[in-house]
Formats: structure tokens, sequence, C-alpha cells
């Protein structure tokens, strides 16, 4: 266990590497827990012999099986550090991080959300084009740089809502939602967060009715089932005088995933 940890060096913080190539000076390890440590603005200053990583895990042996890991269960817990794009450089290219686009978004989003530190624990020199968008999104930046902690603010099954509030403006912030599951999911942006506010199914041609704030924009979703394709369909809209016919907008919500909108 290495835990609770002030590292202040030139070079790697921790290396755990396993020589059965060259020197055999150390073998395999089996259950290691790294968690809670800290780590000083000098680590990886030097790129002496195997400085590769504040925390470098390197098996040095004849061929690596991805059947047959050499090193077993290490697990780092409590980390602020963000491990994308390239990994380790070597002479032959090197090892980078393995995690999908959305899981990248994914890790940064709850992070920032959190007021976490950013520490980059990839190589910056070989960045790949996401992860150094991701760095440098300026909602990302302000969110982290905020300093508000998130709340869970909404959960329903495996999802989960989060909100940050902005510290200049009380109703100012970000609002993060999360599928937690491996399926994906139809979520109600505005309802988890407002819960006072029903959704009402109503049988045309009952009017529907909406409050909103005195010189707001107001807007009605209506939703329409088991209308056949080649159906035509006509909507209208009458209120107070007021109202001139140019104030009036109609748009169609396309039902699309999430990444495609």
């Amino acid at each position: 266990m290495i835990e609770n940890n002030d590292f202040v060096s030139s070079g790697e913080a921790i290396l755990i590497a396993g020589d059965a190539n060259g020197w055999y000076e150390s073998g395999a390890v089996s259950d290691v827990l790294i968690c809670g440590n800290r780590f000083h603005p000098s680590c990886l200053t030097s790129w002496y012999e195997y400085g590769e990583g504040i925390i470098s895990i390197c098996p040095i042996i004849p061929k690596l099986d991805p059947e047959k890991p050499y090193h077993r269960n290490i697990r780092i817990e409590d980390m602020d550090m963000i491990c994308f794009g390239r990994l380790t450089v070597t002479d032959h290219g090197g090892r980078d991080c393995q995690f999908r686009q959305d899981q990248k978004r994914t890790f940064m989003v709850q992070r920032t959300m959190a007021a976490s530190p950013l520490m980059l624990g990839g190589v910056l020199y070989t960045m790949d084009v996401f992860s150094m968008s991701l760095f440098t999104h300026p909602d990302i930046l302000r969110c982290d740089q905020n300093g508000v902690i998130g709340q869970l603010a909404h959960r329903d099954g495996k999802i989960d809502v989060w909100t940050t509030s902005g510290d200049s403006k009380p109703n100012s912030g970000w609002i993060g939602i999360f599928n937690r599951d491996d399926k994906p999911a139809t979520v109600d942006e505005i309802e988890p967060l407002y819960p006072d506010s029903t959704v009402r199914q109503v049988a045309m041609p009952e009017p529907a009715c909406l409050d909103a704030a005195r010189g707001s924009i107001a807007g009605v979703h209506l939703l329409l089932q088991n209308v056949p394709p080649e159906a035509a369909l006509e909507v209208e809209a009458s209120g107070a005088d007021a109202w001139p016919a140019s104030a009036l907008r109609f748009y169609r919500l396309l039902d699309v995933p999430v990444e495609v909108n």
C-alpha cells in the first residue's frame, strides 16, 4: 500500500518495473494499492531512465502477453490525474490511452463539476486532437476553475443529474446528466431539476395552459403518438390579441441520439 505521501522528485515518483529481461532485480507484483498521494510539480522534470510518467508501470519482460498480464491488481484511487493520449513514449511508438471519446468526455465533465484540480498524466507533445480539445474547452475550464463542488440533484435508476452552481451569479452554473447503465436512455432534461412542474397528458382539443415569466419566451412541446407516416398534420395557435402572427414560431423536434444532435 502506497498511501497519503508527498512525492518531491525530479523523475517519476512511483516505478513498478519487474525486471525479468536484464538485471533480474525485481519480479512481478500481484496486489498494489496507490491512493491519496500528492505529487509536487518537480516530478518528471528529469526523464532519466524510466521517466515515462509520474506513476510508471512497465513490465520489463521479453514478450508481453495480453492474456497473461505480468503485473496484476494494481489499483490507483483518489488521484486527480487525467491519463489521456500517449501514456508511454518508446523507440517503437509507445502506449496510448484506450478510453473511447465518450468515456473521455464523461471523465472530464465529472471531474470539472467536482471542481477537481486537473493534472495531465499523458505526454503533451503527442496529445491527440480530441483530448486536447477537452483540456482547452472554455466551458470545462470555467466550470473547473469556478471552484464549486457539484451536488447530486436527482437520481432515477441509473440516470444521475448533477448540478454545479456558479460562484458569481446565484442562478448560473452547469448541469451534467450521466447514464451509468450500459444501455442508451431517453431523459427529460427539465423534469428532474424542477419536480414541481408536472407533465400532463391532455385529450385534444383540451387547451394546454402554460405559465411563463413576463417578457420571456413561452414554449410548448407537442407529442403526437400513433400517427401514420403518410398523415398530413396542421398546427395552429390562438391567443390574446397582443400576439402578432409574426411572434409565433413552429419547429419540428427530431428524435436523434445525443451524439447526432
